[in-house]
């Protein structure tokens, strides 16, 4: 069995962890685009309580990986929120 280094594992995690959120906001709000303004939110909903809570967050370099899982989810919700609303608006168009 590999034994991974703790200081390659951590980022890694939180780096497959970000992209995770990312692609799941893309979907979410691809599907129904009003939902921009919480989705992103919601889904780093216990990155940013970590953010808030722990005391050692801004003082570790793994803020960096989490911040920038937040940064990939809200570009992803913006390009998931021009995708589905032209597919509303193209459905909108098919059935009239």
């Amino acid at each position: 069995m590999m034994n991974i280094d703790a200081k390659i594992g951590e980022p890694i995690l939180y780096i497959i962890y970000g992209l995770f959120i990312a692609v799941c906001c893309f979907f979410i709000v691809r599907q129904d685009p009003k939902t921009i303004w919480y989705v992103p939110i919601l889904c780093n909903a216990i990155g940013i309580y970590a953010a808030i809570d722990e005391p050692n967050f801004w003082i570790s370099s793994l803020w960096m990986f989490i911040c920038g899982g937040w940064v990939l989810s809200i570009i992803a919700s913006v390009i998931g929120y021009y995708i589905g609303r032209r597919s509303v608006a193209r459905q909108a168009n098919t059935t009239k």
